[in-house]
């Protein structure tokens, strides 16, 4: 643990004294936003779900810039998925715990003429530190700091609901500068993202997944209820599989300890893409393999509890996904919180309490079986709803 605190210090200071010493070089210089932009960034280390929603800017600064060169900062640990380049990108790997990610990042970053912050707007210090010759982030809270030093454009925040996918296009269409293109908003086509190379595995034949893990705790459906569900599964004919990462196997196990259903908690994640583009369905909480689901193009239901189903689930980018589901339950009393990547949002309703502030939630307690399986029964059926309240 000491050595991951001290390499994030050392990957900080690393950024820091970058971007220092390129603003004293440049301090009499005026910074202009390029006429001609060609090199692009896109700078974060986010989840896999919210990665994953960035294939929005991905798809439409390719249709804006055909020739352009788009560096796209990813968490190592997800770097496989974009080993085909979709969208013709250079996703780079990198862990801020690791002072060498950073001398990496200098390495293949040679020139950015415009860089995108997406999420927390500390990542525009690190795009200054590579050299971007302007940064386009959202507007912050006053008095933010340091943070939004770097920032040489601040893009306002929606004022109305609207999907976080849909909401960083706003970035790209505020930079582009570029009216007449900004009309035609590219949708997701499975073909433009290739599916990356895997190593064998056993895949099963006609199943539906159910992915148990989430990021908390407190996005965790009752183990009762997730079996309850696989049997009712099981009857209709198919077969039902176990998913969740290594570290939460034993998830799987409180939930069927006699190992009935086939179960994976080992796959990498490529082998996990695989898995999800060839299921008839995918049952999950409000997690990263919610957004692989669409990524893949496949049926997938989705528990909401902690989460906005309005920001995190299916934004206009994937309108032509086949079947997605929200599920969440309404009018829950501590869904009272309005921070959106530490920025209030006052049209935004989720919490983000930990296990600490919260020891039961009812938010996903209060989703019955009876209602997911009736989703189920919509798919098989044909009906495609988007949304299911109770």
């Amino acid at each position: 643990m000491n050595n991951k605190k001290n390499g994030r210090f050392y990957f900080r200071v690393l950024v820091f004294v970058h971007a220092l010493y390129n603003f004293l070089i440049n301090i009499f210089k005026k910074r202009c936003r390029p006429r001609q932009p060609r090199y692009f960034l896109i700078a974060h280390h986010l989840l896999l779900g919210d990665t994953l929603m960035l294939t929005v800017m991905l798809a439409n600064l390719r249709n804006l810039y055909p020739d352009s060169v788009m560096y796209f900062l990813v968490s190592e640990q997800f770097a496989g998925l974009y080993e085909k380049s979709p969208y013709n990108v250079r996703a780079i790997g990198y862990d801020p715990r690791i002072p060498n990610s950073f001398d990496n990042l200098k390495k293949v970053i040679k020139q950015v003429d415009i860089a995108f912050i997406p999420g927390d707007n500390r990542f525009s210090m690190l795009a200054y530190s590579l050299k971007s010759k302007w940064i386009v982030a959202f507007e912050d809270v006053p008095g933010s700091g340091l943070k939004n030093l770097f920032v040489d454009e601040f893009v306002p925040l929606p004022k109305e609901a609207i999907n976080w996918e849909d909401m960083n296009l706003q970035l790209i269409n505020s930079a582009s500068k570029q009216p007449d293109k900004q009309k035609s908003v590219v949708l997701y086509n499975k073909k433009d993202w290739p599916a990356p190379s895997f190593e064998a595995y056993p895949r099963p034949e006609n199943y539906v997944i159910l992915h148990v893990g989430a990021s908390t705790p407190l996005k965790y459906w009752q183990s009762e209820k997730w079996f309850d569900l696989a049997n009712k599964l099981d009857a209709l004919g198919y077969q039902v599989v176990w998913t969740a990462s290594y570290k939460e196997k034993a998830i799987i196990e409180q939930i069927d300890p006699l190992h009935k259903f086939t179960a994976y908690s080992n796959l990498s994640l490529p082998q996990l893409w695989d898995l999800i583009e060839h299921a008839i369905l995918v049952i999950c909480p409000d997690t990263g393999v919610a957004h692989l689901a669409k990524i893949t193009d496949t049926p997938v239901i989705v528990l909401f509890g902690q989460g906005s189903d309005v920001l995190f689930g299916k934004g206009s980018f994937f309108n032509n996904h086949r079947f997605y589901k929200a599920i969440i339950v309404d009018n829950i009393p501590c869904r009272d919180q309005n921070l959106l990547f530490k920025r209030p949002v006052f049209w935004v309703r989720r919490c983000n309490r930990t296990t600490r502030e919260c020891q039961q939630n009812i938010c996903m307690d209060q989703i019955s079986v009876d209602l997911v399986y009736k989703s189920v029964i919509d798919l098989m059926q044909g009906r495609s709803g988007l949304r299911d309240y109770t």
